[in-house]
């Protein structure tokens, strides 16, 4: 009942707080407050609010729990440092010792990962279907009609509030997002070393881009589970992304074809992008509906793969998904920095690797500017924001799948600069055509 009541309080009083910059889960505010408590207090709340199975007495829940009580340490002392441009919070990794978070979520086989990425350089792209036309759809800037449709854009469970001031609240709301799309410069020959561009008076290089706003993203925030198939979700992500541009229409395709079929990659074990593009180009790829997401899978998953099967059944042929080709940058010379990175995000989303080592794991919101060194992690590009001034950060927008009580609701954003280098979201990326 205690619980009940301290999730009811803590929700209303959040409210005014977080108005104009999205609603905060009522989980997060409970957890954020009981950081001013003793760990074994928090671990009781974080225990119950996650459900997890284990009991605290138990000798799993004291493992755990040590486990939990170096987590809040951490959390605690970084966010103590007001130079940090992010924080850390007791997110559904509290409980883990970085090596268990590695082995469960992120690429568990490093020379399977890094011994493959030669074979993308026999892949041929048509220049010309490289390039999406794009005019008409990014001259209009997203009217929001309301305080809901706005949340409905980001997150899975937005407020259902009535009308509101809309001005006002887009002025407000610039913490995380761009309202507005520039009108975008294309790469004429963007597979080639050196980056030519299409000249123009006044040209600006870098400009907010916002694929969110653009509605070109299924916006629930999925979950891989304890699976490492992060590629998978990254390369299906930028897939329906790819599609709504195209089509103008939401679709959800299938992660669990991937995990099931995909014999160049790895299932739970890891795999890259870049083979599933290929995997789909061959083979298409079906609804999730039709072929839906195991959330139960482990590293220990054996794959059968029911694709065939499935196919069979489908009434419509003509709705399984193909792709002509990608685009891509991996292992090639003259596209492995953050201008060429920004050429491509402006066609669509991107697959890319991150570094999710350390402190990412407990990543709660602000600007992401740790030192990485290996990449280890598949997302999505979703957009880039530019600073407005001196003393103002750009950044990447980026999308996850660890849920969304991971991060800023499940997206976290990375810095932008000439001395930081982008947690090496520029050394791996790419964008399907259809």
């Amino acid at each position: 009942m205690f619980l009940k009541l301290l999730i009811l309080y803590v929700s209303f009083s959040g409210i005014l707080s977080e108005l104009f910059h999205g609603p905060l889960h009522p989980i997060k505010h409970i957890l954020r407050s009981k950081m001013d408590s003793t760990p074994e207090e928090a671990f009781k709340v974080w225990h119950y609010l996650h459900k997890r199975q284990y009991k605290i007495d138990s000798e799993e829940g004291k493992l755990r729990f040590e486990n939990f009580k170096n987590n809040f340490h951490i959390i605690k002392n970084h966010n103590s440092k007001t130079e940090n441009s992010y924080s850390l919070g007791l997110n559904n990794f509290a409980d883990m010792t970085l090596g268990e978070f590695h082995k469960k979520f992120l690429f568990n086989n490093k020379i399977f990962f890094h011994k493959n990425l030669n074979s993308i350089t026999k892949i041929q792209i048509n220049q010309e279907d490289s390039l999406y036309n794009l005019k008409d759809k990014v001259q209009v800037e997203p009217r929001i009609e309301s305080k809901e449709k706005f949340f409905s854009l980001f997150w899975n469970s937005p407020d259902s509030e009535d009308d509101f001031n809309e001005q006002d609240f887009i002025k407000n709301s610039k913490d995380f997002y761009s309202q507005k799309l520039s009108n975008l410069m294309f790469l004429e020959s963007p597979l080639k070393g050196s980056l030519e561009r299409k000249t123009q008076k006044n040209f600006t290089t870098y400009r907010s881009i916002n694929w969110i706003i653009q509605s070109a993203l299924n916006q629930y925030v999925e979950e891989q589970g304890e699976c490492g198939s992060c590629w998978a979700f990254s390369a299906v992500q930028s897939i329906q992304a790819a599609y709504s541009i195209k089509t103008g229409n939401s679709q959800k395709f299938s992660k669990q074809q991937l995990v099931d079929c995909d014999s160049q990659s790895d299932a739970c074990n890891g795999g890259f992008p870049h083979f599933a593009m290929d995997y789909i180009k061959k083979n298409g790829l079906l609804k999730e509906e039709e072929y839906p997401y195991k959330i139960d899978m482990t590293e220990d998953y054996k794959k059968s793969c029911e694709y065939e099967k499935i196919k069979a059944q489908n009434k419509n042929p003509q709705e399984i998904l193909r792709i002509k080709d990608f685009e891509y940058c991996i292992e090639k010379q003259g596209c492995k920095n953050d201008l060429s990175l920004f050429d491509m995000l402006q066609r669509g989303p991107l697959s890319a690797v991150v570094d999710a080592s350390e402190e990412f794991m407990l990543y709660e919101n602000g600007i992401y500017d740790k030192s990485c060194s290996e990449t280890n992690h598949a997302i999505l590009i979703a957009g880039y924001h530019k600073g407005e001034n001196e003393n103002e950060s750009s950044y990447w927008i980026v999308k996850n799948s660890w849920g969304f009580l991971w991060g800023d609701h499940g997206f976290i954003k990375i810095k932008h600069s000439k001395d930081y280098n982008s947690c090496l979201l520029n050394q791996y990326y790419l964008r399907p055509i259809l």
